[in-house]
């Protein structure tokens, strides 16, 4: 009687080690799906930081590449007037050296649009 008693708890503790490696198994294999998950998840997040850096630079890019434009339009405006300044005086100084003082007036007041 006492041998089958015994066989009965070797049984019952051979019914729960079973168990046990089952449950373990069950979570193993739940712990990797959500790991998996998990990864999945963190490479979708990265994915779109990644593309709003990208769309973000593209934009910074786009303003820079705008802001360049403008300022060598304005130089050019401002090359075009510093040598329109510069052809007026060159030519004041040669009327000058040719005409004297009173030419000089008259191209002056040329210049200025009063005559």
């Amino acid at each position: 009687a006492r041998a089958l008693e015994i066989k009965a708890e070797f049984e019952a503790l051979q019914r729960e080690v079973a168990s046990e490696e089952a449950t373990r198994e069950k979570v193993a294999a739940a712990s990797k799906a959500r790991a998996a998950n998990l990864r999945a998840k963190a490479q979708a997040y990265v994915g779109q930081l990644c593309g709003a850096h990208k769309h973000a630079l593209r934009a910074q890019r786009q303003e820079l590449e705008a802001q360049l434009s403008a300022s060598r339009e304005e130089l050019r405006q401002f090359e075009k007037v510093a040598v329109r300044e510069i052809v007026q005086v060159k030519m004041a100084h040669a009327v000058q050296k040719l005409a004297g003082p009173d030419i000089q007036g008259t191209y002056h007041a040329l210049q200025q649009g009063f005559v």
